[in-house]
């Protein structure tokens, strides 16, 4: 099953839900909104 993304415009307006794969192919016209996490190890973890 693909992962499936909710859709903005250049301004932030909400147009639908598309798959990832639709968001990366060449010039789709739509943008989603990433999120990263990270996590660290508070035991010296090397950061």
């Amino acid at each position: 099953m693909e992962e499936m993304l909710d859709t903005f415009d250049i301004n932030g307006n909400f147009l639908g839900i598309k798959s990832r794969s639709f968001c990366h192919s060449e010039n789709p016209g739509v943008y989603h909104k990433p999120v990263w996490i990270w996590i660290k190890n508070g035991e010296g973890g090397g950061f």
